[in-house]
């Protein structure tokens, strides 16, 4: 009997180890999972020029500079140029509308000068220095994911410069950071 004992412990403890490791290293069927993809497509980036920067009307007498700053109020920065009481004409910095993706960050990039050309084509000035109240833009916390912003320059009046209409224009971009 003690040698039944010793062979048949023996037999029992391998068929036994066996039967565990199969156990644990079968896998019924074929398992599974599901992965999972995800994607937000960004609101369209936009912008649009809600109001034109104006000048007003400026007496040229010997030239210079007038500055139009953000908030739409206009100064002589150098120079022998004046404004006439009562017929300034429309002053206002230049306002502009971003729409985009809600808590997105936005880059507004702009020309940094450009020409106006009088209305017959024959004389111009330049729009220099040009600035903007943004040069980043966060969309967090907007209303409507929509942001204004403004932008000035200060505009170079020649000695003699002749009478009449200017107009130019500059580019304002912006992009997803």
């Amino acid at each position: 009997m003690k040698n039944l004992v010793n062979v048949l412990v023996p037999v029992i403890v391998i068929g036994l180890s066996g039967f565990f490791l199969n156990t644990l290293n079968a896998q019924p069927g074929n398992p599974e999972t599901d992965g999972t993809a995800k994607a937000t497509i960004a609101a369209p980036l936009s912008i649009e020029s809600i109001e034109e920067m104006e000048f007003g009307i400026i007496v040229a007498n010997s030239g210079g500079d007038v500055k139009l700053n953000l908030d739409g109020t206009r100064e002589v920065a150098s120079g022998d140029v004046e404004f006439i009481d009562g017929i300034s004409g429309t002053v206002q910095a230049a306002k502009f509308e971003v729409k985009g993706h809600p808590n997105a960050t936005v880059d507004v990039d702009f020309d940094n000068s450009t020409t106006l050309t009088h209305t017959n084509g024959s004389d111009v000035m330049t729009l220099k220095d040009i600035t903007s109240s943004h040069s980043t833009i966060d969309m967090s916390g907007t209303p409507g994911n929509t942001v204004e912003f403004q932008m000035g320059g200060t505009l170079e009046i020649g000695s003699g410069q002749q009478a009449g209409d200017y107009q130019g224009t500059f580019e304002v971009k912006v992009s997803y950071q």
